[in-house]
């Protein structure tokens, strides 16, 4: 029985395996972000990060304010882009979902928007409270932005963020207060 010899073919990476790097790398830019998120974040010392954990459904941490005598809290949506790219008004071309903005807006907490330029190592913040919000699912603005090696102006934005969460918290803390339970004990 005579084989037949096949000519030498190069083996292609099947389609698999390109779907898998591009899930490895997709996720390594995110828990980068994540990264970049939590030092510029805790970098005043003035919040405790909760990593949520892979699992979580669109939230990545929980924020807490250091040092009230009343605890305080916020959730936060990380993402990242590794592509320098901005809008012509200066927005970070990184987006969320209408699911997941949706989700936010539905939360009892404070929540927040985050995006990363990995890149610049610079992180944007955004307020999610309402439906009424646009262009989130595109880009994030760029009022709100801690850099790398800004500790001056990003005391600022740290400042105007933990202002923020208090005020949110405080009118719900005042509903709640008028709660009436229907747990009988």
């Amino acid at each position: 029985m005579s084989s037949t010899l096949l000519p030498d073919i190069p083996q292609m990476p099947s389609q698999l395996k390109i779907k898998d790097d591009i899930s490895i790398r997709k996720n390594a830019l995110g828990s980068r972000g994540e990264a970049i998120a939590y030092v510029r974040l805790t970098e005043s010392y003035k919040f405790n990060l909760y990593f949520m954990g892979e699992k979580a459904q669109t939230i990545d941490y929980l924020l807490e304010l250091r040092d009230t005598e009343i605890p305080y809290f916020a959730f936060l949506q990380v993402k990242t882009t590794a592509v320098r790219g901005y809008t012509n008004s200066g927005h970070l071309k990184v987006g969320i979902t209408t699911m997941d903005l949706n989700r936010l807006i539905q939360n009892p907490l404070p929540t927040y928007f985050v995006g990363v330029d990995e890149i610049e190592e610079s992180v944007y913040i955004a307020p999610i409270f309402s439906t009424t919000i646009n262009g989130y699912t595109s880009s994030i603005p760029n009022t709100y932005k801690l850099k790398y090696g800004a500790s001056d102006e990003n005391k600022k934005v740290i400042s105007t963020l933990e202002k923020d969460i208090i005020s949110f918290s405080r009118v719900i803390r005042t509903r709640k207060q008028k709660y009436k339970t229907k747990m009988n004990i």
